[in-house]
């Protein structure tokens, strides 16, 4: 880029000064160098097509650059005016602009928007439209194929969706064009695909889809050094969930998760598995640094409150377990006072829920128990017997068929406790419920199903 802003300037504009196709060369230059390489550079792309507007009019060519400068530089509220502007003149964006600009739209209308731009998010509009115009101007471009797909995901036809990125795909092979913004895309295509085939139950062809993108992005990191984004960690986490949930490869499940955050995928829902495969393996301090850093995310998820009082508690530190349980507990119970009636048998969400109330309700009752027997208080042993009664409720509740009336045959754990308690020479000692669940509360768990 340097090399060429030097051509440009000292070959042509210092003989021709104010040569318009110079200039706009040089606003081209500048504006992919901020792009791939310098964002400081931006003003002076702006500059140079200003100063051709300013010399020669508000003409279609100039007018476009300032379309792309303002998609680079992420500014909705100048893309908007400029794409009402273009839209009738449907010969007017080229391939590139239209690709540009379908993609950023489709990103703005459904992805996140700053609090500023809110109100911008309904003033959206023709998304579909340009994505076809844009196939439709040149369908030798990958990136034409990939937001198409990407649109196809949102809209829930998920055989457009793969068909599209399958194409996508391809087209990114036979690219000449290997630019950093070009590699990214297709690694998240790799990802999405995967993704289709986990919904299908594909674990294998996911797998595969997976581990392409991993290694073109490992490849290209080596060569070029490719920075990456958050779509290059989640597909590390994706293969990492396969392990996870499928395979049962724990510790390698655990190395993935480990380089998606490395990748700048970090979020409490990678956190909290690194934590599980800690806490699985006993490593109950590691697991409890894990949950930490989720609760910075979810302070208040009921299976990261379980964790957490779960992992004190093996860790000697009953006190910090008993706020965890106490909090959960409370937690839970505002919960049930909005839902009102709960069906644990019927719905999962609210056998969750039940589930909830009661390991933590027997938790609570062991860490009273022995927190009394080694301050001789026989007001949290009482306390103890209370929240051991409320475990063997929501047992009930869970276990109880609603139409006959029959309870599951088994026994509860917080019964056993409450016989120790009742007979203390026995030689049971009180127990909590040391299982934890694998994903955060409503997440959704991959799961094979016996057909497959």
């Amino acid at each position: 880029y340097s090399q060429a802003e030097e051509v440009i300037k000292r070959k042509v504009l210092d003989y021709h000064v104010n040569d318009k196709d110079a200039m706009l060369l040089l606003g081209d230059v500048y504006l992919e160098w901020a792009t791939e390489k310098d964002p400081a550079l931006f003003p002076q792309a702006y500059d140079q097509y200003m100063d051709l507007i300013d010399l020669w009019g508000r003409k279609d060519e100039y007018l476009k650059r300032l379309l792309r400068y303002y998609i680079r530089i992420d500014n909705l509220r100048e893309v908007l005016p400029l794409k009402a502007y273009f839209l009738p003149k449907k010969k007017a964006l080229e391939s590139q602009d239209l690709i540009e600009l379908s993609g950023y739209l489709f990103d703005k209308l459904y992805g996140d928007l700053p609090p500023r731009d809110e109100f911008l998010r309904s003033e959206i509009e023709d998304v579909r439209l340009l994505l076809e115009r844009a196939l439709e101007a040149d369908p030798s471009v990958p990136e034409a194929h990939y937001n198409f797909a990407r649109y196809f995901l949102e809209s829930k036809n998920f055989s457009n969706a793969k068909s599209f990125l399958k194409s996508a795909l391809d087209l990114f092979e036979m690219a000449d064009e290997r630019k950093a913004k070009r590699i990214l895309k297709q690694i998240h295509s790799y990802s999405l695909l995967g993704e289709l085939y986990v919904e299908e139950q594909e674990f294998l062809l996911a797998e595969e889809s997976y581990a392409k993108g991993i290694r073109l992005f490992e490849k290209e990191k080596e060569m070029s050094f490719l920075e990456p984004n958050k779509d290059v960690g989640k597909i590390y986490a994706n293969l990492a969930d396969i392990d996870y949930f499928i395979s049962g490869d724990l510790q390698y499940a655990k190395q993935n998760y480990e380089n998606a955050i490395a990748n700048t995928y970090d979020n409490a829902s990678v956190r909290y598995k690194i934590g599980f495969i800690q806490y699985t393996n006993k490593k109950y301090a590691e697991a409890l640094g894990s949950y930490i850093k989720a609760s910075d995310e979810k302070p208040e998820d009921y299976h990261l409150l379980l964790a957490l009082g779960n992992s004190l508690f093996y860790r000697g530190d009953i006190f910090a377990s008993q706020a965890y349980y106490e909090r959960l507990l409370d937690l839970v119970d505002l919960q049930r006072t909005r839902l009102g009636i709960m069906f644990p048998q019927v719905r999962t969400d609210h056998a969750d829920l039940v589930s909830m109330y009661l390991n933590a309700s027997n938790n609570l009752g062991v860490v009273l128990s022995k927190r009394a027997k080694s301050t001789g208080d026989s007001n949290l042993n009482a306390d103890a017997m209370l929240y051991l009664t409320e475990s063997l409720r929501a047992w009930d509740a869970l276990t109880r068929n609603q139409e006959t009336m029959i309870r599951l045959e088994g026994s509860n754990l917080a019964q056993q406790n409450i016989k120790y308690l009742t007979n203390p020479l026995s030689d049971y000692d009180v127990s909590i419920y040391s299982g934890i669940p694998r994903t955060l509360y409503g997440e959704k768990n991959i799961e094979q199903s016996y057909l497959k």
